[in-house]
């Protein structure tokens, strides 16, 4: 028989399984015995053993309690007991056990203003405004010149986060400082003054009166650029008088700069408080401040 003959003999499928298996496609399965029984498959397919989703069946070969009684025992007594349970460690021998009245309590929480040393933070102390003497002018004006600039309201430096004026030199000096609540630019002087002047006159140093110049645009300032002239003017003003060691004058030993006469620490440039410029005369203003109590 030729190899034509033999393929058209032998169907393609048919010669491919006998060719490779030996075994028709579609050879019969073997018969089942009458005698088989689902024993016999079950022992076929190996031991019976339980489902379970856990690698180990319950319970595990290393677990020590019993299925009775899964978890461990536990001494309930020595949780569980009055005895533990109304215990307390004994009291520290530095915490005193004695109570305390209401007014103890409240004097705890508030310490006295005479407990805080000199150099405390200046946040614990209540701020008390400093006594500066008014601020008046006479003379400087031209003959027949009177001036005709109204009372101006007062220029308020306040935080955008405070509840009340006052800033700080220590935060105006400061690399970020706060912004402030109001416009940033307001009306200081008439369209026809140049400049406006910051008078200073400090309690107990009447020598030494500082002022503070600064240009304005048709009469009017910016708010942030006058709050930082005045703050620096007198940080200036307390360095200088701590370098020459000016005495202050008799009187007036609360608002001393520096050492005071009986050798405890006066006020210090960086805790003045600015809260306000009040107009004066013409183009003159006058600060006020606010310091630490002592």
């Amino acid at each position: 028989m030729s190899a034509y003959d033999h393929r058209m003999a032998f169907p393609a499928n048919d010669y491919y399984h006998y060719t490779n298996y030996s075994t028709p496609r579609h050879a019969p399965a073997p018969p089942v015995s009458p005698s088989s029984s689902s024993s016999s498959i079950a022992h076929a397919l190996g031991p019976s053993r339980p489902y379970t989703p856990y690698p180990y069946p319950y319970p595990h070969p290393y677990a020590t309690s019993s299925l009775s009684t899964p978890r461990p025992p536990r001494k309930h007594a020595s949780t569980m007991h009055l005895s533990h349970a109304y215990t307390s460690p004994p009291p520290s021998p530095l915490v005193s056990t004695r109570a305390r009245t209401h007014s103890q309590r409240a004097h705890a929480r508030r310490p006295s203003l005479s407990d805080l040393p000199p150099h405390a933070n200046s946040a614990l102390r209540p701020l008390t405004r400093v006594p500066q003497p008014r601020f008046s002018e006479t003379k400087g004006y031209y003959s027949g010149y009177a001036p005709t600039v109204p009372h101006l309201p007062r220029i308020l430096f306040q935080k955008l986060t405070a509840s009340a004026p006052g800033v700080s030199v220590r935060e105006v000096i400061s690399s970020r400082p706060e912004r402030l609540a109001g416009p940033p630019v307001v009306q200081a002087a008439d369209d026809y003054s140049r400049q406006i002047t910051i008078r200073i006159l400090w309690p107990g140093y009447s020598s030494d009166p500082l002022s503070v110049r600064i240009a304005t645009d048709k009469g009017n300032v910016d708010r942030d650029l006058v709050l930082a002239r005045v703050a620096k003017a007198i940080m200036k003003f307390t360095q200088d008088i701590k370098s020459r060691n000016v005495a202050v004058e008799r009187g007036y030993e609360n608002w001393a700069i520096g050492m005071r006469p009986d050798g405890s620490m006066g006020i210090d440039g960086p805790e003045i408080v600015i809260t306000k410029l009040s107009h004066r005369l013409g183009a003159n203003w006058q600060p006020e401040f606010l310091v630490p109590a002592r």
